[in-house]
């Protein structure tokens, strides 16, 4: 809904209950405004859970163009409310059901019915919160961060795993990231692992969930929410990551977590009939690509379990918007259940998610990433422990030292190491150069063996 007011105070009457509810601003109403202004969509997070949360006011900056964060001070908000309780500010304020209709408070309770207050203070939210756009967080660990004024959203590293031929690199941020806080054991077991698009979806939900399969839901909602009303890319990458992991997974966990999968094609249903034409043709969001690809796979494992009435809804809207659709999924049904006959001889391979046609789209892949995992074979651990025990071992012969010289460099001796001898403790001391009466001998030691030798 936009409103387009000069005299624009707020708000009133929106609806009670636990429920989610989000304002945005966008910096001007027309085209050469929005040109000349360097102001950002922002939002406003309502989620009223006690009677003080009704009153969210803030102040238009217009330094910054856009609405402040800082909310006002306790006289100036309760003089707001005295002025509307006199009736002075109705004309400049707008009733909530007077701009949105019943169908469009349906679809936006929908669209957001999973999002909690849980969920949001794990993305660091709460009630009143301004929300700026954000930019993904690579592995990169800059920690430098510019100024804004509001929340920018981050996300925890969301891995895409599947199962194929060979092990590969991956040039993924999320999947980069999430493996490199893996311990090396928990890192060995998801390699090894039959399914490990089974095994990194089952540890997101338990560690970034608390195995709350409905605040992984309310994420999909939430990041989706926030590209789609503020542009936020942080937020586009989150949801796709999330679509395409969930994607993923065999039969076996869309077996165990049914409730999950029949709900997500119910949420992903709605998402789609918000989605612009011009979505499924850009090469860079989903052409070429990623959702496509990832609505097939849940379409096509989902057929057996899920419930009938949501599969038959999302393949519906699909179809409007994908010419082909259903020859797309009955081909990918098809792959699948060959792909299944063989599918206990298959290695581990990390991918960026791949289309129809085998090409990476989630990054562009790259032969020279020293960052991706290396998985070494058993035989070829053996065979360099074999090598090391047949080597010879090399003992050097004790070199003995006269007592003039131990009495002329005390300090140079004392500092040799047991496995020195003393023109190797000398050649150490002097690139250290942690010592300076250390260096003063080590120098003056070497020096004498030079003029012996001339």
């Amino acid at each position: 809904i936009v409103l387009k007011r000069d005299d624009f105070v707020g708000i009133f009457g929106v609806p009670s209950g636990n429920r989610l509810h989000l304002i945005t601003t966008r910096p001007a109403s027309t085209k050469q405004q929005q040109e000349t202004s360097s102001a950002l969509t922002c939002g406003i997070i309502l989620f009223p859970v006690k009677e003080s949360d009704w009153i969210v006011a803030r102040r238009f900056d217009p330094r910054a163009e856009e609405v402040g964060s800082t909310p006002l001070s306790e006289l100036t908000t309760a003089n707001l409310v005295k002025q509307f309780r006199k009736g002075q500010m109705h004309q400049r304020a707008v009733l909530y059901e007077g701009i949105l209709s019943a169908s469009d408070i349906e679809i936006w309770n929908t669209q957001t019915r999973f999002i909690s207050e849980g969920l949001l203070t794990k993305r660091g939210l709460c009630h009143g919160d301004k929300v700026v756009p954000g930019c993904y967080e690579d592995d990169s660990n800059d920690s430098g961060q510019k100024d804004v004024d509001g929340k920018s959203l981050a996300y925890p590293p969301i891995p895409v795993l599947d199962d194929s031929s060979k092990l590969k690199r991956t040039s993924h941020a999320g999947t980069k990231r999430y493996l490199a806080e893996l311990s090396p054991a928990d890192r060995t077991a998801l390699f090894v692992h039959e399914h490990p698009a089974n095994v990194a979806f089952t540890n997101i939900l338990t560690r970034y969930y608390d195995n709350n399969w409905k605040q992984l839901l309310g994420d999909i909602q939430l990041s989706y929410t926030m590209f789609l009303y503020i542009q936020c890319l942080a937020s586009m990458e989150h949801w796709r990551d999330l679509v395409s992991m969930s994607s993923m997974v065999d039969y076996s966990t869309i077996s165990n977590y049914r409730d999950f999968y029949n709900n997500l094609l119910a949420v992903l249903a709605s998402q789609v009939m918000t989605m612009e034409q011009d979505f499924f043709e850009d090469i860079e969001h989903s052409g070429g690509n990623f959702f496509v690809p990832a609505i097939q796979r849940l379409c096509s494992k989902c057929s057996q379990t899920a419930d009938r009435e949501s599969l038959n809804a999302l393949c519906r809207i699909m179809s409007t918007r994908i010419p082909g659709f259903e020859d797309m999924l009955n081909g990918q049904k098809q792959q699948n259940n060959n792909g299944s006959e063989d599918s206990r001889s298959q290695q581990v391979e990390i991918l960026d998610t791949h289309d129809m046609d085998g090409d990476a789209v989630m990054g562009e892949e790259s032969d020279n990433d020293s960052d991706g995992p290396i998985v070494v074979s058993t035989n070829e651990i053996e065979a360099s422990i074999a090598r090391s025990s047949q080597r010879p071992r090399i003992l050097l012969a004790p070199v003995e030292y006269s007592k003039d010289e131990r009495e002329s460099y005390p300090i140079l001796f004392a500092a040799k190491l047991e496995h020195e001898d003393i023109l190797m403790a000398c050649s150490r001391i002097l690139d250290e150069k942690n010592d300076v009466s250390l260096v003063r001998e080590a120098a003056s030691y070497l020096e004498r063996v030079e003029a012996k030798l001339k």
